[in-house]
């Protein structure tokens, strides 16, 4: 996840979910469109899913088709005035059994379907149109279920990102106490190290708090929740004083080389991306963060 103005969250907002009532050319309402205005303020990776399907009321129509387009408001005003139609897509005249379909459309059935489904960016959309057209059946009226839903990434609350960052600083700094230490005190140059990692990992996935290091490191590779390396992680929480850690003493050549592992960590740490939905999915399964 990089640093940056923005989360991954992806609220889901359904759009339809109804059975449309499709007539032939012989009662009219042969194409049926449904117009839904897109509200893009603060919506980010802003798109729409969606399926559709004709519904069988008999065996008979076990093989009922419908064509299904979706298109903006610009390109369905072209749609409308292109003279090359048969009749535009008002259809005052029902007496004809087809139209020409759309050039420009965001998607299209192209052929008439049982059903079908779709995903298409509305980033730049200010409004689309939902078109069902049946003019390809004189006599047979359709039943069509259609079910359309939004996503799209919401931005960081400018008090998260102050946090976020606050901690990569923090990382930082750590690291910086590390270097100037090296020379007096090469053994506690990992008592910062271990800080710096656990920061920098707090400030990427949003952790208030990591109980248990190894616990996390383990519980991390067994889910795999992505990290630069497990094995350093653990190798790092191992080393340093006598008195607190079970491994070696570090030595100055240890310690040189072990502050530019972790700084190479904290960069690789900051290139991770991942979902929101993620990282509460490993919150729930581990109990060792916060």
């Amino acid at each position: 996840m990089k640093l940056s103005n923005m989360d991954v969250q992806l609220p889901k907002e359904p759009i339809i979910d109804q059975i449309v009532k499709v007539k032939t050319g012989l009662k009219g309402e042969n194409v049926i469109y449904i117009k839904h205005e897109i509200q893009n303020n603060q919506k980010l990776d802003h798109k729409i899913y969606g399926e559709y399907a004709v519904k069988q009321l008999s065996r008979q129509l076990r093989n009922a088709t419908i064509k299904f387009h979706i298109l903006t408001d610009v390109q369905f005003i072209k749609w409308q005035s292109e003279t090359s139609y048969l009749h535009k897509p008002t259809f005052s005249d029902y007496s004809k059994n087809s139209i020409t379909d759309p050039e420009e459309y965001l998607y299209s059935s192209k052929d008439a379907v049982t059903k079908g489904n779709f995903a298409i960016s509305v980033n730049n959309v200010n409004g689309v149109f939902f078109v069902l057209d049946n003019t390809h059946s004189v006599i047979t009226s359709k039943d069509v279920e259609l079910k359309v839903w939004e996503t799209w990434k919401e931005p960081i609350p400018p008090s998260e990102l102050i946090i976020k960052r606050k901690k990569f600083v923090s990382a930082k700094e750590e690291l910086e106490k590390a270097e100037k230490n090296l020379e007096r005190n090469p053994e506690d140059v990992f008592n910062y190290l271990r800080t710096a990692i656990d920061l920098s990992i707090q400030g990427q996935f949003g952790f208030q708090k990591i109980k248990n290091m190894p616990e996390f490191v383990a519980d991390a590779e067994k889910y795999n929740f992505p990290l630069p390396s497990y094995s350093l992680i653990s190798a790092i929480f191992s080393e340093g004083n006598k008195r607190l850690h079970v491994g070696k003493v570090a030595t100055k050549f240890d310690a040189k080389n072990s502050i530019q592992i972790v700084r190479d960590f904290v960069e690789d740490l900051a290139k991770i991306d991942i979902s929101q939905e993620q990282i509460k999915d490993f919150k729930n399964k581990s109990k060792s963060v916060a």
